[in-house]
């Protein structure tokens, strides 16, 4: 099942310096959305300035079209006014995201998932 769809410029990599040399953050913003991303930066090359579809499945995906795809689980679930926060591990490597409550609502702690990085 879909949980979210959406496009995402990058706004910044590595801003806070590099810790690990395979792996980069992302920092990414839709139109009332961000997204802080690590990523394989071997696999995945990513520069500020582009622009991504990132789609979030609930559950295990592996037959998706796209150009990188990560499989984890949701750790964390904030609910704040009329915005969530969802933190998720895919194997060590974290996702944040701030989004309206309605666009990521049907997600609950604990659920894995899989996320869909395509180039636009």
């Amino acid at each position: 099942m879909q949980i979210l769809v959406d496009t995402f410029r990058l706004s910044a990599i590595d801003k806070d310096g590099k810790l690990y040399s395979n792996v980069s953050r992302a920092h990414m913003e839709s139109t009332d959305s961000s997204l802080v991303l690590d990523y394989n930066s071997v696999l995945c090359k990513l520069e500020s300035g582009h622009t991504v579809e990132i789609r979030i499945l609930k559950g295990f995906n592996d037959n998706i079209e796209c150009h990188y795809l990560m499989h984890g689980k949701v750790y964390c679930v904030d609910n704040k006014g009329s915005r969530t926060i969802l933190k998720a591990s895919f194997g060590g490597l974290l996702l944040i995201i701030d989004s309206p409550r309605e666009k990521i609502n049907s997600i609950r702690d604990k659920d894995e998932i899989t996320l869909a990085l395509t180039f636009m």
